[in-house]
């Protein structure tokens, strides 16, 4: 809704398919005026409710407060999911090859959907979507939860199910997304996306611990609190009011809305360059923690000890998703960008020079506070300046490049430890953060992002 529909209740825009409230008091030329002045009145209240909530503090909005707790009990109970299913897979088939098989089958379902989930984004309601998203997450799980519970689970049925499972979130997750920019103000989209950083840093630390605790009491009990996860998820988003359809000027085939959204990011060299220089860093980063992991297993250190890599990441995460608010707001984004870019070479040389786990846990610990204000700024700057009805495509197609390349990074890091060992290895993924961090400082454009503010002066 515009702020300029506050001058003048009568011309209020709400969500009524951008119609003026007049219109719609009613639609018969013969109803009483009485009838008439109490439904305009009834129009312009809600209406006026709609502009104040639109201009509200971001954790006083209702609609954004139902959308948060609805993804946050989804993203939880995907956790304990993830958490649980490797060790059911292997439990139930007692293979690990047939285990990795079906890992793999699981993981096809988590991209195949994003690239079409964009195209569902922008062409439908977006709350419909995430309804749909809900109920047959909640199908899914109740059924693997089910089958569990009466050993009737076998690879093929973990495969399929798995399969399912993953398909739902690639496909309809980009809605979720994508209805950020209706529920929210401009403005705060990075305050928004910055909050899903520290949600998800404390998703991470809580999924391990939470979903040891329910496999204790029997497979079957972390796919039934994933399953009531969604039902979360469902009954948060039904409550949750407004139009959350992007506008289209013309209706278009499903084909031809995927060739516009994967032109548009083709068009847009700051989009493929941003997106570029943070895929290869997210490969030498997550590359640098595989290596860890794996050299510490490879050591004998005990499993307790191991997870202190994951917790010292997450712990840094939500420490840097508490500051990333008012870094996006105070610090250019270019010079923000710069700073963390070089913060993770810097790390990933420390690393190098260092690689004894004593010095490799506090480093890796403290870089990743800088990560959710990074994020935060160039996520939140995309959403601003992507247009609504493109922007379920955009981020799916970003999402799905990204995907392409994460599992590089174990199998790099598993190979050069093989070859050139640990140090060797973080000096491999040392080299791209640095080649990163340089290409980043040089290119203009990146570098001369402005401060939120002006964020509207960004072309893309």
């Amino acid at each position: 809704m515009e702020a300029d529909g506050i001058h003048g209740l009568a011309q209020l825009r709400g969500d009524v398919g951008g119609t003026s409230v007049a219109e719609h008091v009613d639609d018969r030329e013969d109803a009483p005026p009485q009838r008439v002045r109490h439904r305009l009145h009834h129009r312009r209240a809600g209406c006026l409710n709609r502009c104040i909530q639109h201009s509200a503090p971001l954790l006083r909005r209702r609609n954004y407060l139902l959308w948060l707790g609805g993804d946050t009990a989804q993203q939880l109970g995907l956790g304990l999911g993830c958490f649980a299913m490797p060790l059911l897979t292997l439990a139930v088939t007692g293979s690990p090859a047939v285990a990795g098989t079906v890992a793999a089958a699981q993981a096809l379902g988590g991209v195949i959907g994003f690239l079409p989930g964009g195209v569902l984004a922008d062409r439908y309601d977006r709350r419909l979507l995430r309804t749909w998203s809900a109920v047959i997450g909640l199908v899914l799980s109740a059924a693997i939860a089910v089958l569990a519970a009466l050993g009737l689970l076998d690879a093929w049925a973990l495969a399929n199910l798995g399969f399912l499972l993953q398909l739902r979130a690639s496909l309809l997750s980009p809605a979720s997304e994508a209805m950020l920019r209706t529920i929210v103000d401009k403005k705060q989209l990075a305050q928004a996306v910055a909050n899903n950083q520290g949600r998800d840093a404390a998703v991470s630390l809580a999924s391990g611990p939470l979903g040891g605790l329910l496999l204790a009491l029997g497979y079957a009990a972390p796919f039934l609190a994933q399953a009531a996860s969604f039902v979360v998820m469902w009954v948060t988003n039904a409550a949750i009011d407004g139009e959350h359809r992007a506008r289209r000027e013309e209706p278009t085939t499903m084909w031809r809305d995927l060739r516009d959204g994967l032109a548009f990011v083709g068009r847009s060299r700051l989009i493929l360059v941003t997106c570029g220089l943070f895929m290869i860093l997210n490969l030498a980063m997550n590359g640098v923690v595989m290596a860890t992991l794996y050299s510490m297993q490879m050591a004998g250190h005990r499993p307790e000890v191991i997870g202190m890599v994951t917790f010292a990441l997450g712990a840094g995460a939500l420490l840097g998703a508490v500051l990333a608010g008012q870094a996006v707001k105070r610090i250019p984004t270019g010079v923000l960008v710069v700073a963390c870019m070089g913060a993770f070479a810097a790390a990933m040389v420390v690393v190098t020079i260092w690689p004894d786990l004593r010095v490799v846990l506090p480093v890796l610990g403290v870089v990743m506070v800088s990560a959710p204000a990074v994020n935060a700024a160039v996520g939140g700057l995309l959403m601003h300046v992507v247009p609504n009805e493109m922007l379920g495509r955009v981020e799916s197609v970003i999402t799905f490049l990204a995907i392409l390349m994460a599992p590089l990074s174990p199998a790099l890091a598993g190979w050069g430890l093989g070859l050139v060992g640990l140090a060797g290895t973080y000096g491999f993924f040392a080299l791209l953060g640095v080649g990163v961090a340089v290409v980043c400082a040089a290119y203009r454009p990146v570098r001369s992002l402005p401060r939120m503010d002006s964020w509207d002066e960004v072309r893309v």
